[in-house]
């Protein structure tokens, strides 16, 4: 399977279709992890928080029909996990019930000026035990 994540506002419809394509190129399903990080919505409150997930799961969705629209692949096995939390959890826990060693990331990241990109994957990779690209 290919395993692609997003959270925070990372992520644009250029990496989700790079993303897609590879997973049809490979004759795999695309599972496509949101992550509702505590950082960007940890202040969230329990009501607001069931309603931005279920509106997550859908506009994810939603991106993927139209993705595999666009990449003339609409019968791509596609799927949809949104976690709450840390982004290296989401990312084992996921990886792990799909067996997948390795992910792609969708960019830009959501980090502060300065930071370097490079440095917050490596750090993810080493945190999750699975091995990122960023896209």
């Amino acid at each position: 399977m290919t395993l692609y994540v997003s959270w925070g506002g990372s992520g644009t419809a250029d990496s989700l279709r790079i993303a897609a394509q590879q997973a049809h190129d490979s004759q795999t399903a695309l599972v496509y992890l949101g992550v509702v990080d505590d950082e960007s919505f940890g202040d969230v409150d329990g009501a607001t928080m069931e309603m931005l997930v279920e509106e997550l799961n859908f506009l994810l969705r939603t991106q993927l029909v139209g993705v595999t629209r666009q990449i003339g692949a609409p019968d791509l096995s596609t799927s949809v996990e949104i976690r709450r939390g840390s982004v290296s959890d989401a990312i084992r826990e996921v990886a792990g019930h799909i067996s997948a060693t390795t992910a792609l990331i969708g960019g830009p990241l959501p980090i502060s000026q300065g930071t370097d990109p490079d440095d917050v994957v490596a750090s993810l990779c080493q945190d999750c035990g699975v091995q990122l690209t960023l896209i």
